[in-house]
Parts: C-alpha cells; structure tokens; sequence
C-alpha cells in the first residue's frame, strides 16, 4: 500500500523536527497538535519509526516516547538520557566514536544506531543538590 505525505505527517514530523531535545508521547503530541487527530498520530508514529525520523525512548515512569532522530545524522553518534527529566542529547561524534571504539575492543559488542546511555543531566543535578 503507498503511504502519502500528508499535512498531518508534516506537522507531527515538524512538532519533533522543531524540538529535537524532548521527547513525547502518542498523547503529549495530540494535545500540542489539536488539528491532528490522536488516531491519526497513532498511526503515523510507527511509520516515522520505520523512516528513521523518530525513536524510542523510556520515560522516567517507564512511559514509552519518541523523539526525533535525523535519519543523516543520528547513525554516526550516541545519545544520552535524562533518568530524572527523560531529556534526551546527543553526544558529540568524536565521543560517541571513542565509545563505541572501546566498548568493541573490551567486548566485542557493536553498538547499534539507537544507542541510548543514561545518566542525570545538570538541571537535575543541580535540583537534586
């Protein structure tokens, strides 16, 4: 069956397009887009999914969201997770590198394109103190 670009996949793909450092649920999507149905961002998800614009990530409650993932730039580096505020970074290329480096000659593991560590970032931290 042909998939079409549609006005609706625009906006939920611009919605995370334009925030690259949060990420949402099926719900939290629907609510800042009232234009698009919540059927509609349920469907249109697992298509962005298997395009390589979103990915998944857990919330802190074990919540599942997605955030946007530039299908040309995520493949070459890491990304960090918030385990308080669930914000999601990505590391820099020549870190992520060192990383994955290591993690083959101390183990042997390849690491995948939706690598995700965790950690707490320095807004947490900081409240935390």
């Amino acid at each position: 069956m042909k998939e079409y670009n549609t006005k609706q996949r625009e906006r939920l793909l611009s919605l995370f397009r334009n925030n690259p450092d949060r990420s949402f649920s099926p719900s939290d999507a629907a609510s800042m887009l009232p234009e698009v149905g919540q059927a509609t961002i349920y469907r249109l998800i697992p298509r962005l999914l298997r395009e390589g614009y979103l990915m998944k990530v857990h919330g802190a409650g074990h919540e599942t969201l997605f955030q946007y993932r530039d299908p040309g730039k995520c493949r070459t580096h890491l990304h960090i997770r918030c385990m308080k505020c669930g914000c999601v970074s990505h590391l820099d290329e020549s870190v992520s590198g060192a990383i994955s480096s290591a993690i083959m000659e101390g183990n042997g593991f390849e690491l995948l394109n939706s690598s995700i560590l965790e950690g707490i970032c320095p807004e947490c931290r900081k409240a935390g103190q």
